[in-house]
């Protein structure tokens, strides 16, 4: 009579050790993943030197404007702009080499401010663009230090501090497998206490009386 319900006490035992199991494990990997090391987002082009250099101050006017970059620049997406005084400035396309972008200077160039905009496709496709400014005297000057004044920003790591976005799939699957668990754990808990007496015999159970009958 009471072989069924035997049976089905102990397939129940047993999917609530699985469940709480599987639980603790997804909730212990998740705080191990969060303990680990920072990982670094992808690097992309940086700009290392431009010529004429950002700040400095020139007796005359550029023949070429020159980028080098620390990744190789996709040549067909290369772009450079040379402005005086707000006004263009004639430039040949740029050419690529690896990761040399150079533009000659096509048109005669006097005295003003000079402003360079540039934009570039690093090898994992991500673009880069930049601003440069220099001026010609017309006079001999000393030259400034050169300045490179990237736009983008440096590689940055990521955080280890918990509830990071990337966990948040792994915590979620624990705490629902969790919440099962404790949920059949209480289902299993008042079963038993309605089929027991108050006296502590077992009564028939219902589905057992459905079987016999």
């Amino acid at each position: 009579m009471y072989a069924g319900k035997e049976r089905r006490n102990r397939t129940v035992a047993l999917v609530l050790t699985v469940v709480l199991v599987a639980g603790v494990v997804l909730a212990l990997l998740a705080t191990v993943l969060q303990a680990g090391p920072a990982r670094a987002l992808p690097a992309h082009a940086s700009l290392v030197s431009i010529a004429p250099a950002d700040g400095a101050q020139l007796s005359t006017g550029p023949t070429q404007i020159q980028l080098t970059f620390d990744d190789t620049i996709a040549p067909q997406f290369a772009r450079v702009r040379l402005t005086r005084d707000d006004v263009v400035v004639e430039t040949a396309p740029p050419t690529v080499a690896g990761t040399v972008v150079t533009a000659a200077v096509s048109e005669r160039s006097g005295p003003g401010a000079y402003r360079i905009a540039w934009q570039v496709v690093s090898d994992d496709g991500h673009p880069v663009s930049g601003e440069a400014s220099f001026t010609v005297t017309g006079a001999a000057a000393a030259g400034s230090t050169p300045r490179v004044t990237p736009t983008y920003k440096t590689p940055q790591t990521q955080p280890t501090t918990f509830g990071h976005p990337d966990h948040l799939p792994g915590l979620i699957v624990a705490g629902v497998l969790l919440l099962g668990g404790i949920a059949l754990l209480v289902y299993e808990h008042r079963r038993r206490a309605h089929l027991t007496a108050p006296d502590g015999t077992p009564k028939p159970d219902p589905q057992d009386r459905q079987r016999i009958s």
